[in-house]
């Protein structure tokens, strides 16, 4: 069954080895718009070029100085800006007693974050810090400024935006008496700002970016399989044991965050699952005078296990992923069976098979550890995939120190809510 997942693994990550494409589209500077895939990540910082595939299949790199804007609907669109950046310090050790007003002029893509009749609000993100801009009626891009300084070992901020935008509102012909204070109240943040662009242009929604969670909830079903690895020192060492296995089942419920529910790139997962977990063994050992000695191992437990893993999506289409997943799983186990038996079952001394019977109970400690490797498709909603548990030392308790340690092999059904 380790085979399967090994192929398993290596289907999936050679069939999804390819880059985040979605359909989009560029805008040349020319005004011409040509269609095909943009690559799309999960940018921290605004991108400096974009990959884009035309329909052709041909890949090219563009860069503000290429295109006006480019656009993957439902994720994000882009335009280029060329004029001045501001590049003052907004961290306490680095600024002065004196208002930075130092810029430079470049060629950047500023992110559209809500697109309005009478305002837009656009936004670009360097090392240096994160910066919001504004374009008027007229099509005219500004940024909108706020300057920090230090006055008696206290950051004080100049906001320089209110006023400005207190004019392009005067400008767009909005006389509404609830815009100033709005704007007086407003702070230099993307969520300060996407209400007080929202109230002005009288949006109620948002289309710029489709609304996805960035929480969900899952359940699903699972199958395992269980086997044990014996220290060598451990009478039931070795390959030669005559093993039986079992395909139990388990359920599975929890949440996934998505640091970027528009991307979805990457996911942080919280399951809490339980199993049903059962495994036969034994071996027998040839003795002198034709004796045999036979070993037993049987195990019938309840397994609890709360997983955090971090999922990564190798492909991330809209209704397609298929990702890998790794972390940690932390188990306890209700135990109802964990024996080893040794007992003599040939002799020509009827009374030595009689009394050599040797009865260990094998005990789970409070809390154990195993890393799961995971990878999988997900459909829409449902995600199916394959998984395998190694265990970080062992995790069954014996006489005399022998290690044993359990491996899981299993698949799962889940559903996103």
């Amino acid at each position: 069954m380790r085979f399967l997942f090994l192929l398993f693994t290596v289907s999936t990550l050679t069939a999804f080895s390819q880059s985040n494409y979605k359909p989009g589209y560029v805008i040349l500077n020319n005004k011409d718009t040509i269609k095909g895939l943009v690559d799309t990540k999960e940018w921290g910082l605004t991108p400096k070029s974009i990959l884009f595939k035309t329909k052709e299949g041909k890949k090219v790199y563009y860069s503000p100085k290429h295109i006006q804007s480019f656009h993957v609907p439902g994720f994000c669109k882009y335009v280029t800006y060329n004029g001045p950046i501001s590049k003052n310090e907004n961290e306490f050790t680095k600024v002065g007693a004196t208002i930075d007003t130092t810029a430079k002029v470049d060629t950047v893509f500023l992110r559209e974050i809500v697109h309005g009749e009478y305002l837009s609000l656009f936004d670009y993100k360097d090392n240096l810090k994160q910066r919001f801009f504004v374009k008027d009626k007229f099509s005219k891009i500004e940024e909108l400024l706020s300057y920090k300084y230090r006055h008696n070992n206290s950051l004080l901020s100049f906001e320089a935006y209110r006023e400005r935008l207190k004019t392009l509102v005067s400008e767009a012909g909005l006389n509404n008496p609830a815009f100033p204070p709005a704007i007086d109240n407003s702070s230099y943040s993307k969520a300060s700002f996407l209400k007080l662009f929202m109230f002005i242009n009288g949006i109620t929604t948002n289309h710029t970016e489709e609304k996805r969670e960035a929480i969900e909830i899952f359940f699903g079903i699972s199958a395992n399989q269980t086997t044990f690895e014996f220290e060598e020192v451990h009478p039931l060492s070795g390959s030669e044991n005559n093993s039986k296995t079992y395909i139990l089942p388990g359920i599975e419920l929890g949440l996934v965050f998505y640091p970027s529910s528009q991307i979805r790139k990457l996911a942080i997962r919280t399951t809490f699952g339980i199993s049903k977990h059962q495994f036969e063994t034994y071996k027998d050992e040839e003795l002198s005078a034709g004796r045999i000695s036979r070993a037993t191992y049987e195990l019938d437990v309840l397994n609890l296990a709360f997983t955090p893993t971090i999922q990564y999506n190798i492909y991330n289409g809209k209704l397609v992923k298929g990702f890998i997943n790794t972390g940690i799983a932390i188990n306890t186990s209700l135990k109802e069976k964990s024996e080893f038996k040794k007992k003599m079952i040939k002799s020509p001394v009827r009374l030595e098979i009689d009394q050599s019977y040797y009865n260990e109970n094998y005990n789970f400690p409070s809390f154990w550890i195993q890393f799961p490797i995971e990878c999988g498709i997900q459909i829409s909603k449902v995600q199916i995939l394959a998984r395998y548990l190694q265990p970080l030392g062992s995790n069954i308790e014996a006489k005399n120190n022998n290690m044993i340690k359990q491996h899981t092999l299993s698949g799962a059904i889940r559903y996103h809510l």
